[in-house]
């Protein structure tokens, strides 16, 4: 195969992935609770992709309790996630003033209309996550919204980025602590890139990032 050829073939694989991507986001499009995120740099797709593992450690704790996980070790796994949310939810009150009157177990009143989830699964860029439980809804429903904080912090002052830069790496740090640890124990896929969470900022962005993540 030519030169021509090969770059034909990649064309067609790539048009195919973004198909098939489109594909599961469009059938996402039925479930009234899945959640369209647009993540912000590199850094927001490694925050996506930890979210998605929330969700299915949060699953799995559930669903193993009292048979294969001690309830005592099951409440306390559960209570680190139950922490992360709040921790999440406090940081979108901080920084979304328009959101004080939304509690976090309110997260549906902050969720996209059909329409608005339609146009932002035609866009490459977008993930969308499917919460198995109220807990993953909490905490995928913050991460969108601080997601779009992220950009308009960008167009703040500097002393008000750095602020939101530092809580962003905060929270970032908080999940993969708990991720780290319960994981494992669960037996939840957890594969952390090798770069620092102290030393990373929310908007880097790469040529390498994927065009979707899908749950």
């Amino acid at each position: 195969m030519d030169g021509q050829g090969i770059q034909n073939a990649k064309t067609d694989e790539q048009v195919d992935k973004y198909q098939r991507a489109l594909n599961r986001k469009m059938d996402a499009l039925k479930n009234i609770d899945s959640v369209f995120i647009r993540p912000f740099g590199t850094e927001g797709y490694r925050m996506a992709r930890m979210i998605m593992t929330a969700d299915r450690c949060i699953t799995a704790i559930k669903r193993k309790a009292g048979m294969q996980i001690p309830i005592t070790e099951a409440r306390e796994m559960f209570a680190d996630f139950e922490s992360f949310a709040s921790d999440m939810w406090a940081l979108v009150h901080k920084y979304a003033p328009n959101l004080h009157h939304v509690s976090a177990w309110n997260w549906r009143k902050v969720n996209d209309e059909v329409d608005t989830k339609k146009v932002l699964a035609h866009q490459r860029a977008t993930v969308v996550i499917i919460p198995r439980c109220e807990e993953s809804g909490i905490i995928a429903m913050a991460t969108k919204v601080i997601m779009g904080i992220n950009v308009e912090m960008h167009n703040r002052s500097f002393d008000e980025l750095e602020q939101f830069v530092a809580d962003y790496q905060r929270i970032l740090q908080h999940l993969h602590e708990i991720l780290t640890v319960v994981a494992p124990k669960i037996g939840v896929d957890y594969r952390e890139d090798s770069r620092k969470t102290d030393s990373a900022h929310p908007s880097q962005t790469s040529s390498s990032v994927p065009a979707a993540v899908e749950v």
